[in-house]
């Protein structure tokens, strides 16, 4: 997920800025209209530093979103686009939602390797797909189904109390996964979740059980 801001600068007329961070920010999102959006990974030392950054045309994605029963449009479903890459600097992550045709367009991507997928009301797409993208230029069109979906309810403990704030993740496949924090008694939704089975997990603990579920009705 893309980190919470709490601190925002714009660059004057040759390009630099300053920007104050404190030990719990270690992410930079650097973003400009018209160019591709990158976050920058760093460890906090407590020193000045210098990060320059080049930041290229923006790349975009470009589809539908369709349900697999009948090929209808869904209007209205979220649509997100995130880095597969792996590194300090990555391409950040980008979203929006389907026109009454079910079209969408997402802007403001740096180039390289993302996984889009997509969400309605009662419906998921069962994985995600894999694109690349180029600088300022779109892709070609991404046709994501969504099937029936789930809504995944329960409870975190340690066997006797319930955990606060854990972050509960299911996963699919190797990049996949939704998640959901805890509550202030240890409840969490999921809604809405495909269907099929997922591995569980709880950050920051490891999992006694269940370490995978079988998500099948709704």
């Amino acid at each position: 997920a893309p980190p919470r801001a709490s601190a925002c600068v714009a660059t004057d007329g040759g390009g630099a800025y300053s920007l104050c961070l404190t030990p719990r920010q270690n992410v930079v999102a650097v973003a400009a209209r018209g160019y591709g959006a990158i976050y920058d990974r760093f460890e906090y030392t407590g020193r000045r530093v210098q990060r320059d950054y080049a930041l290229t045309p923006e790349a975009t994605i470009v589809g539908r979103v369709v349900r697999a029963d009948s090929n209808a449009p869904v209007v209205g479903a979220s649509v997100r686009a995130s880095s597969t890459e792996r590194g300090l600097r990555t391409g950040a992550p980008g979203a929006t939602t389907t026109n009454d045709q079910g079209r969408f367009t997402i802007a403001g991507l740096a180039g390289g390797r993302y996984r889009v997928g997509a969400f309605a009301e009662g419906l998921a797409a069962p994985e995600s797909i894999e694109i690349n993208v180029e600088p300022g230029r779109p892709s070609g069109e991404v046709l994501l189904r969504l099937l029936p979906a789930s809504r995944l309810s329960g409870t975190v403990s340690d066997g006797r109390d319930p955990i606060v704030g854990a972050t509960v993740s299911l996963g699919f496949g190797q990049l996949d996964s939704v998640d959901a924090v805890t509550q202030s008694d240890g409840s969490f939704v999921i809604d809405p979740v495909a269907r099929g089975v997922a591995t569980v997990a709880v950050r920051p603990y490891e999992v006694n059980e269940p370490k995978t579920i079988r998500i099948d009705r709704a």
